[in-house]
C-alpha cells in the first residue's frame, strides 16, 4: 500500500477528505495528517509518505513553502494540491515545485480524487519496476505500520510479516514495549530553540542503540515527545529496568533533556500489540505525580479516579477577599489551595460521607490553577489601571507544566504576585480605599436593595462623587456592579439545588421574582431554570 499525508489547517476539511474513499480497498493507507504546513514536513521527513495532500493556504507555514522544502531533503514524494478558484493563480508556482496534480476543493468528487491517485499510483509502480531508487525498508515500514495500529488500524497480518522481516529474532507471539516520555519544557541544551525534530531524530539515534543492546525489537517516533520500543522481553524478569534506566541517563548526559520510561505490564501476541502499546504510553503520563527521571511499571500506578465535576467550592470566597484586598483571607486561601496540591489537605472541597474527599487528580489540579487564574483575572477587570500587572499568558504558562511539582511551584510565585499587587493597590491614593469599601459595603448588603446614595451615605461622601469616581476607576457603573454581585451570588445558589428560584430571588435582595428572573436572564443569557439545569 501507498502511504497518504493529509496536510491542511480546516479539520473538517482533513475529516471529510479522509472519508471521500475507502482508502485501504483503492490500495492505499493515510499514515498521517498535519494542520499547518510546518508540521507536515516534520511528517514528511520523518515517515517518507508517497503521496501528500496539501491544502495551499495554512498557517505557520503554507502549502508552497512546505513543498518546496520537502524537495530540497526528499525528492520521491509526490504532490496533490487542492485549493480554490481564488487561488488557481498559483497553480504555475505549484507546477514549478514539482506538484504532480492540482484539484479545486468545490469541484472535488470521489472519482476525480480516485483518477488522480490513480495516476500517481501508475507512476510510482513504473519507477519502481525501472529504479531501485524508492526501495523503503522493512525498519521504515514497520514503524509505519506500528503507528497505524496505535491509531486504532487492524494490521495484524502484515505486521507479523513485517517484524518477521526486520529481526527474525522477535518473537511475535511474546511482545511487550516501554514508552519515554520528553520534557518538552528542556527541549535540550546543545540545539537550538525551534530545532525539535532534529534533537527528537537525535534521541531516537540514541535510544534505538541503547535498546537494540538488551533485547530485539523496533523503536519509532510516536508523538512529539514520546518514543516507542515494542519488543520480545526475555523470560524471567529481564534487564527491562537497567534498560530504561540507562536510557534516562544517556538523554541527560548527551542532550541534557528530562525523561521518564513507562514500562507495560502487559505481554501478549501480535492480536494484543495494541493495548501493550497504550499500556506503556498511560505508564509515562504517571510523570505528572512522580516528576521526570522514574522508570514506571504501568502496574505500579494506581487507577484512576472518576473526575468529580464542580468539586471546588472556593472561587466566589476568593473572589470577594481579593476584591476587598482581606489579605489574611488570602493568605489562608492559598496556603489551602497548595494543601491540595501537595496532597495534604482537602478542606476546601465537598466531602462525600461515605468516602470522604476524592484523591486529586491531573485533571482536577490543572482546573484549580485555571479556576485561580480566571478568578483573579475577573477581579482585575474592574481595575483598568491594572489590567496588565499580569502581563503573561498565565493560561498558556500553566499549560506548558509537566508536573505536579511545577504546578506547585507555579502557584507559590503566583501567590507572590498577588500580594504584589495587593500591595501596590495599597499604595495608591484615597480613591482606591474608597473604591475598595464600596465593594466592601455590596459584599456585605448585596441580600437586600442596595442603592448608590446609601452607599455614599455609608462612606460619608456624595452620591455624584461615588458615581464618577466608582465609574472612572472601574470601568462600571454602582448599579451595573451591584447588580453583577446579586447575580454571581443568586447563580452559586442555584448550582447548589437547595432553593427554589423565589427563596433565591429574597436572598439576594429582589422583592420582585418576576424582575430577578428577567435581570437574571439578561446578564447570563439563561433563566434561573435553564442555569440550573445546565449546570447539572
Amino acid at each position: 500500500m501507498l502511504g497518504i499525508l493529509i496536510v491542511d489547517d480546516d479539520a473538517v476539511a482533513r475529516m471529510n477528505l479522509k472519508s471521500i474513499i475507502e482508502w485501504e480497498k483503492e490500495g492505499f493507507v493515510i499514515s498521517g495528517e498535519a494542520e499547518n504546513g510546518k508540521k507536515g514536513l516534520e511528517l514528511i521527513l520523518r515517515d517518507k509518505p508517497d503521496i501528500v495532500i496539501t491544502d495551499v493556504k495554512m498557517p505557520v507555514m503554507d502549502g508552497l513553502e512546505m513543498i518546496r522544502n520537502a524537495r530540497a531533503e526528499y525528492e520521491d514524494v509526490r504532490f496533490i494540491v487542492l485549493s480554490s478558484y481564488e487561488e488557481f493563480g498559483l497553480l504555475k508556482t505549484a507546477v514549478n515545485h514539482g506538484v504532480t496534480d492540482y484539484l479545486l476543493k468545490l469541484e472535488l468528487t470521489p472519482e476525480i480524487l480516485l483518477g488522480a491517485l490513480g495516476s500517481v499510483k501508475k507512476s510510482i509502480l513504473y519507477e519502481d519496476n525501472t529504479t531501485h531508487n524508492r526501495e523503503i525498508s522493512p525498519y521504515s515500514k514497520l514503524a509505519t505500520i506500528l503507528r497505524r495500529v496505535l491509531a486504532g488500524h487492524y494490521a495484524e497480518e502484515e505486521l507479523e510479516h513485517t517484524l518477521r522481516m526486520v529481526n527474525q529474532d522477535i518473537k511475535t507471539e511474546r511482545l511487550s514495549c516501554i514508552a519515554v516520555r520528553l520534557s518538552l519544557s528542556g527541549k535540550g541544551a546543545s540545539f537550538e530553540a525551534g530545532d525539535w525534530r532534529t534533537l527528537e531524530i537525535a534521541v531516537h539515534s540514541v535510544i534505538h542503540n541503547i535498546t537494540k543492546q538488551f533485547y530485539p525489537g523496533i523503536s519509532f517516533l510516536e508523538d512529539s515527545g514520546v518514543c516507542l520500543f515494542v519488543y520480545s522481553p526475555a523470560e524471567g524478569p529481564g534487564r527491562v529496568r537497567e534498560m530504561a534506566g540507562i536510557i534516562i541517563t544517556m538523554l541527560k548526559q548527551y542532550f541534557n533533556l528530562e525523561a521518564s520510561v513507562g514500562i507495560s505490564s502487559l505481554r501478549g501476541g501480535i492480536n494484543d500489540i495494541h493495548r501493550i502499546m497504550i499500556d506503556a504510553i498511560k505508564a509515562t503520563e504517571e510523570v505528572f505525580f512522580k516528576g521526570f527521571g522514574t522508570v514506571i511499571f504501568s502496574s505500579e500506578v494506581s487507577p484512576v479516579s472518576m473526575e468529580t465535576d464542580g468539586v471546588y467550592n472556593w472561587t466566589e470566597t476568593f473572589r470577594q477577599a481579593l476584591e476587598l484586598h482581606r489579605k489574611e483571607d488570602l493568605k489562608g486561601l492559598f496556603k489551602n489551595l497548595k494543601g491540595i496540591l501537595a496532597g495534604k489537605s482537602r478542606p476546601l472541597l465537598r466531602k462525600n460521607p461515605d468516602t470522604g474527599f476524592p484523591p486529586v487528580s491531573r485533571s482536577e489540579s490543572f482546573n484549580l490553577c485555571f479556576s485561580l487564574v480566571n478568578t483573579t483575572l475577573s477581579v482585575l477587570r474592574d481595575h483598568p489601571a491594572d489590567r496588565d500587572f499580569f502581563n503573561e499568558n498565565l493560561y498558556g504558562v500553566i499549560g506548558r507544566i509537566e508536573t505536579l511539582k511545577g504546578l506547585r511551584e507555579w502557584l507559590e510565585s503566583f501567590e507572590t504576585a498577588v500580594f504584589g499587587w495587593l500591595d501596590s493597590i495599597r499604595a495608591k491614593p484615597h480613591d482606591d480605599f474608597l473604591i475598595c469599601s464600596a465593594k466592601r459595603y455590596v459584599a456585605e448588603n448585596f441580600h437586600k436593595p442596595v442603592s448608590l446614595n446609601k452607599a455614599a451615605e455609608h462612606l460619608a461622601i456624595s452620591g455624584g462623587y461615588l458615581s464618577s469616581l466608582f465609574k472612572r476607576r472601574t470601568g462600571l457603573c454602582f448599579v451595573d456592579y451591584v447588580t453583577r454581585v446579586k447575580i454571581s451570588e443568586a447563580g452559586r445558589l442555584l448550582v447548589s439545588g437547595r432553593y427554589r428560584v423565589g427563596e433565591i430571588a429574597g436572598m439576594v435582595g429582589y422583592e420582585d421574582s418576576g424582575y430577578f428572573s428577567k435581570t437574571f436572564h439578561r446578564i447570563t443569557g439563561f433563566t434561573p431554570r435553564e442555569y440550573m439545569n445546565r449546570r447539572v
